[in-house]
């Protein structure tokens, strides 16, 4: 609370974390981001009885939004309670496997790879690396759409191994593959354009403006 008086700004509410919950198991997720809420909601007291009040509370990652709208404490009209799952807007492998069906979620955003090579039966490389789809979630780093039964492998920086099971159909050296990323944010970050799609038709190229990230370093050398 002398933080909070003593900072010289004006004290908003609190902002509460969760999305690190990635249990698959939503009834587990829900139990262990309950566990966190209700400790929160103990430090919101806290707050209030020493005269410190809490206008308005932030909670929830992707993962943990089915969670945090089902915490009972949130709909009281003490504070406005607002949820943050900023991977829903595009979308990922991650986020549709974790939030509930009943959402009717899509992905909004994919990456065209083109087959470059088949240096073994069961195996063709696209032009996918981890410089185009992000590998921070792990091997796979994808999902083939509409070609589920390939599997996505180890990537190196320019290029993702595909493995073909038996019996399937290999794809064609020159064909595009569409990815759909485990995550989305990082994949996005790597590309200075997106090609806007709607309706099978191309709309527009836009600019991927917010990629990248300021250098403090050089941001302060560039005023002086």
């Amino acid at each position: 609370m002398r933080a909070i008086r003593g900072a010289g700004l004006e004290f908003r509410g609190l902002h509460y974390y969760d999305g690190q919950l990635r249990q698959e198991n939503l009834a587990e997720r829900t139990a262990a981001a309950h566990r966190g809420y209700d400790g929160l909601m103990k430090l919101t007291t806290a707050l209030e009885a020493g005269g410190v009040a809490i206008p308005e509370m932030v909670t929830a990652g992707t993962p943990t939004l089915p969670c945090s709208l089902a915490y009972a404490g949130f709909r009281s009209e003490r504070f406005m309670h607002r949820v943050s799952p900023g991977t829903v807007v595009y979308g990922d492998a991650t986020s549709l496997a974790l939030l509930p069906a009943e959402y009717g979620l899509r992905p909004a955003v994919m990456v065209v790879s083109r087959v470059v090579s088949h240096p073994v039966p069961n195996i063709v490389t696209c032009d996918a690396g981890h410089k185009s789809v992000s590998a921070d979630a792990g091997v796979p780093t994808c999902v083939v759409l509409g070609r589920p039964e390939l599997t996505p492998l180890q990537p190196s920086e320019e290029h993702l191994p595909l493995e073909v099971p038996p019996g399937a159909a290999v794809p064609a050296i020159g064909e595009f593959l569409y990815l759909l990323p485990r995550h989305v944010c990082p994949t996005v970050n790597n590309f200075d354009d997106a090609l806007i799609v709607r309706h099978g038709t191309v709309e527009r190229v836009e600019r991927v403006t917010a990629r990248g990230r300021e250098t403090p370093l050089v941001l302060a050398s560039v005023a002086h």
